[in-house]
């Protein structure tokens, strides 16, 4: 009887391209803006960014009395592309770079006419920004150019290095399928939900995925906060010298707009008007000014001495801004800043050959 004998193969390097699925990343639950969806009713954003390994998209799993009862409410077919801020962004720069990117190598710049349409989104924060164009640096790093700052119900804000950037693509779901008709919830609630990754070899087990949470606020109903402010005829100003003005555009989301201006509308919402408070030096609010219907409001320096309780002018002001409409509902976000006062006799020499001249 013959036989033939072989030698046991050496071990190879091999590994099998799909593992179970890992933990996301990172994610958000975010009341979705009424111009992303057009509806005025309560929907909540899913965004998940891949973690590691291949990962086709997540299931939501949520509660809607903010529980730990979760049923499963909708299944996302994509994840979220991200990255972090490479530097400290103020509320006026239109360009900035990424690290650590997460599926940025899909994206690609846009037209003019896109642009408008607001065909490409971040959320940084709270703030979302509208850009056109993307550059791969070669380095692990990507630049966006062309951005609009604080568009939609947003307001320009300063963001941290190192801060997440969600894209708003296909990766963003909703909690609840149907959009919009169908998927709003009746009332504003405290949502809780996990994300879970699923690939081909099966789903993430609940009990491994974070649990997020938000809190709704009937977002798509609230007015937007106006657009271009500037004090003293200057956005963002490090100083003022003078008595105190403000100005800003119109923002009205039940008209047409186009993101490259920020929505900016001739006529505000109708029934809407502008709410500006004004803090002094000591944090204490000093002023409230209601009922505005314009796009200017000025603070007469007599006024601000008699009500600063300084016997003078403040050596800084904190200024905030927001819009109510006809049901008395405030936007959802506030121009919110505070800007130091030079001249004689305050920060002359800091601002002028000093410090931050």
């Amino acid at each position: 009887m013959s036989w033939t004998g072989y030698t046991a193969p050496a071990a190879t390097r091999w590994l099998p391209p799909v593992t179970t699925p890992q933990p996301l990343a990172a994610a958000r639950l975010v009341e979705w803006p009424y111009a992303l969806l057009g509806s005025h009713g309560r929907n909540v954003m899913t965004l998940g960014v891949r973690g590691a390994g291949v990962t086709l998209g997540y299931q939501v799993w949520s509660d809607t009395a903010g529980g730990a009862n979760y049923v499963q409410t909708n299944d996302v077919l994509s994840t979220t592309p991200s990255g972090r801020l490479t530097a400290v962004l103020g509320e006026k720069p239109t360009t900035f770079t990424v690290e650590v990117p997460v599926d940025l190598d899909g994206l690609q710049s846009i037209t003019a006419v896109e642009f408008a349409l607001g065909r490409h989104q971040v959320l940084i924060d709270e703030e979302w920004i509208a850009w056109q164009t993307i550059v791969d640096n070669g380095d692990g790093t990507f630049t966006l150019s062309g951005a609009v700052r604080g568009v939609m119900d947003s307001t320009p804000k300063p963001h941290a290095v190192g801060t997440r950037i969600y894209f708003i693509t296909e990766g963003a779901g909703l909690t609840r399928p149907g959009a919009p008709a169908g998927s709003d919830y009746p009332a504003d609630l405290t949502l809780t939900a996990k994300l879970l990754p699923q690939n081909s070899l099966g789903v993430l087990a609940i009990g491994s995925a974070s649990q997020l949470s938000v809190t709704t606020q009937s977002r798509a109903e609230r007015p937007y906060v106006p657009t271009a402010i500037e004090l003293n005829d200057v956005s963002y100003p490090v100083h003022i010298a003078d008595a105190l003005d403000v100005s800003w555009l119109h923002r009205n989301r039940l008209a047409y707009w186009e993101y490259d201006d920020a929505g900016q509308t001739a006529s505000p919402e109708s029934g809407s008007t502008y709410r500006i408070k004004v803090y002094g030096e000591g944090g204490a609010l000093i002023h409230t000014e209601t009922g505005l219907t314009g796009t200017s409001w000025g603070y007469p320096k007599a006024t601000e001495i008699s009500e600063s309780g300084l016997g003078r002018l403040n050596g800084q002001l904190r200024v905030v801004l927001e819009s109510l409409n006809a049901s008395a509902l405030v936007s959802q976000q506030a121009y919110d800043f505070t800007v130091h006062r030079a001249g004689w006799g305050m920060r002359y020499g800091q601002y002028w050959g000093g410090t931050a001249g």
